[in-house]
């Protein structure tokens, strides 16, 4: 009898120990489980606050770039021959900076011949510069003897109808004469330089 309460005993023993080390494995399996799943979360979340981060730089530097280019054209806008200057004086440097960066790199790079003039090269700036400027003058000025087009129309509004068909055709063709001789004029200008 001793034998057999000895072998109920060691029997107890065995199956609570195997109960044991399967909850063990259960639990370091479940804390495995938990830390990968909350190593995810924090890559997830850092991902997240990075590409947050970086969109709202995006953002800013472009509503500064806006602000600028809006503060610029105002300045061009009311006629100040000193923010035309300075317009001119940023476009060279541009110019001037970006073939600094090509000495810079060790790649190979075909430039113009005349790389050791730098007074050829802000020529050539201002001359690109110079076109651009045309083309923005000549969108301005059709678009200032449109608006004058409209305005005239809207004066004559409030004319007879009788007088208002009788002249009409003739200013019309006044307003598309000089519309003509002014981007005429324009082409002229942009044909020389």
């Amino acid at each position: 009898m001793h034998r057999q309460v000895t072998a109920e005993r060691s029997k107890r023993a065995e199956i609570l120990d195997s109960e044991g080390q399967r909850q063990s494995a259960i639990n370091i399996a479940e804390g495995r489980k938990q830390s990968v799943i909350l190593a995810s979360e924090a890559i997830k979340a850092e991902q997240i606050n990075s590409a947050s981060g970086e969109a709202e730089a995006i953002m800013l530097k472009a509503q500064a770039t806006a602000r600028g280019i809006d503060a610029v054209a105002r300045s061009i806008e009311q006629g100040q021959q000193s923010a035309q200057g300075a317009v001119s004086l940023s476009v060279a440097e541009k110019y001037v900076d970006a073939f600094g960066k090509l000495a810079k790199e060790g790649t190979s790079v075909v430039v113009p011949g005349n790389v050791g003039d730098i007074g050829s090269m802000i020529a050539t700036a201002m001359g690109v510069y110079g076109t651009v400027n045309q083309s923005q003058a000549k969108a301005q000025a059709q678009n200032l003897l449109k608006d004058g087009q409209q305005e005239a129309a809207s004066q004559s509004g409030g004319e007879g109808a009788s007088a208002e068909q009788q002249s009409s055709s003739d200013e019309k063709a006044k307003k598309d004469e000089v519309t003509q001789k002014v981007l005429e004029s324009f082409d002229r200008t942009q044909q020389r330089h």
